[in-house]
């Protein structure tokens, strides 16, 4: 309890942990959209666990399969951009 109020702890479960045989090991996130929630529990992921990776993916059929949500979203606003030419 802090100032009379309860605090839930934060909790992230990852969709897949990969160990590849070179030793990395890399945490998939598959992602429709980043949320800001998102953004912060990325941030803490970072902090907490600095030697793992965080990709967030989604898979686009445009922009060529599974991707980085980063990836995609720059080819959508990059559409956007041209279509409103």
């Amino acid at each position: 309890m802090k100032y009379g109020k309860k605090i839930r702890k934060i909790e992230y479960i990852s969709d897949f942990h990969v160990f590849y045989t070179d030793g990395t090991n890399v945490v998939f996130d598959v992602k429709g959209m980043v949320m800001n929630d998102f953004k912060l529990k990325r941030k803490i992921f970072d902090y907490v666990y600095p030697n793992l990776i965080l990709r967030c993916v989604n898979k686009s059929v445009i922009d060529g399969g599974w991707e980085d949500i980063e990836v995609i979203e720059a080819g959508r606003k990059l559409r956007k951009k041209a279509k409103l030419k």
